[in-house]
């Protein structure tokens, strides 16, 4: 990967950029090649990243003196991260099942996640609420037998887990549930979500997941009361 110049830095997500449409993307790189030690680097460097983007556009945002010109910023990002998003899933279905790549790519794509739903919290009155489109193609039967979230696989945890807590599901334990579930559940970043990813922080959510999830309820809520 190259050194980001300074004419780069007007483009918050260069490093993303070249690090998923072309260093990690297997029709254009030969990731046979690839050494652990990059992808060490990549997954090291993710966090750092992730937070310069979201620096970004708060600075932006900040100087911007009306509504509509951060409408205009924050949407440039949300779409910059879809863009991304597509590619990484597009990226990661094309990778071994197991091992460093795979790891990498899981890494990029919770990454992602992180940062569509801190832009979405903070600016959630300046987007348009859209529910996320499986980027594959819908003719290739992959996600017949399994039901599309717009959630995070830690959001779902908080949904289950909440439907657990107050008896709405019943089973002997949580773990169960989870289980029995997750085979049946896709997200816009994982086709395949263990079960393990969906119980390990539904006890102990971060704020933004809990708030995300709050939300759609009470989004949900409202229709139900709306239904004659």
């Amino acid at each position: 990967m190259s050194e980001r110049t300074t004419d780069e830095n007007s483009y918050p997500f260069s490093w993303l950029d070249e690090v998923i449409e072309i260093t990690l993307n297997p029709e254009r790189s030969n990731l046979k090649n690839t050494k652990n030690e990059v992808l060490e680097q990549i997954q090291a460097k993710l966090p750092a990243e992730i937070n310069r983007v979201i620096q970004c556009i708060k600075t932006q945002a900040f100087c911007l003196y009306s509504n509509e010109q951060v409408k205009v910023v924050a949407g440039h990002y949300d779409q910059s991260i879809r863009v991304l998003q597509r590619q990484a899933i597009s990226n990661q279905q094309q990778y071994p099942k197991t091992g460093a790549l795979h790891k990498t790519g899981q890494s990029i794509l919770a990454a992602l996640d992180y940062l569509s739903s801190n832009i979405h919290n903070r600016y959630s009155t300046y987007l348009p609420e859209t529910i996320p489109e499986h980027p594959g193609n819908p003719q290739n039967g992959t996600l017949l037998d399994k039901i599309l979230c717009a959630l995070s696989a830690d959001q779902i945890g908080i949904l289950l887990r909440s439907a657990f807590d107050v008896k709405m599901i019943l089973g002997n334990s949580f773990r169960k549930v989870c289980r029995a579930i997750a085979p049946y559940v896709s997200t816009q970043w994982k086709k395949d979500i263990s079960w393990d990813s969906i119980r390990s922080n539904s006890g102990r959510p971060e704020l933004r997941d809990k708030e995300i999830v709050i939300q759609l309820l009470e989004k949900m809520i409202e229709k139900i009361r709306g239904y004659r």
